[in-house]
């Protein structure tokens, strides 16, 4: 049975860092402040990556196994670099912050993913395209905050909630499509 947690990541590891196929969990903090790391491949049977896990790496793109159901806060926080993420069929929570000033330009979410945390998104310019979960039911307050890119988004029917400032400061923002009903929409959400 597999019990194993990388707890940390050396600081000066440039490069690729292969994490090992016994591990099951991305400690908190373990690869944070790995400027120079480009590639860490995750193993199948990788079922957490920890808050702040990946905070300010250098990471360009990320393969998240279909196992991995939790993404902690912070997670890929300050990766200026992250452009892409692939995988995740598994996931069901995308933690607070989680790509928080990414480098992300498009994102699709898995179908499965049920909750999306407070700023997920925050300040990710570039993002340009989102697909949303179906079973997605909120969108919380500042989730994608300044995002600068975004020129449309479809919100999932099961939605009845979308926080304050979800989608402010989104210039480029220019339609919003509901599969359902409207939902219950804060004050200053777009």
């Amino acid at each position: 049975r597999r019990t194993a947690t990388l707890v940390l990541c050396p600081p000066r590891k440039a490069g690729k860092c292969d994490v090992p196929a016994d591990v099951v969990a991305i400690g908190n903090e373990a690869f944070a402040g790995c400027a120079q790391l480009t590639e860490a491949p995750l193993p199948d049977g990788l079922a957490r990556i920890g808050d702040w896990a990946f905070d300010s790496s250098g990471l360009k793109n990320i393969r998240l196994p279909d196992s991995v159901t939790n993404l902690g806060e912070g997670a890929f926080s300050g990766c200026a670099a992250l452009a892409t993420v692939e995988g995740g069929a598994g996931l069901k929570e995308i933690g607070r912050r989680a790509f928080e000033r990414s480098g992300l330009t498009a994102y699709a979410m898995s179908n499965g993913m049920e909750r999306l945390g407070k700023w997920a998104f925050y300040g990710c310019r570039r993002l340009a395209r989102v697909r949303l979960s179906e079973r997605l039911e909120r969108i919380e307050e500042r989730t994608f905050f300044n995002c600068a890119a975004l020129a449309s988004i479809q919100i999932p029917r099961r939605v009845d909630y979308i926080g304050e400032w979800a989608f402010g400061e989104c210039p480029a923002l220019a339609a919003i499509y509901y599969a359902g009903a409207p939902p219950q929409i804060e004050s200053d959400a777009f």
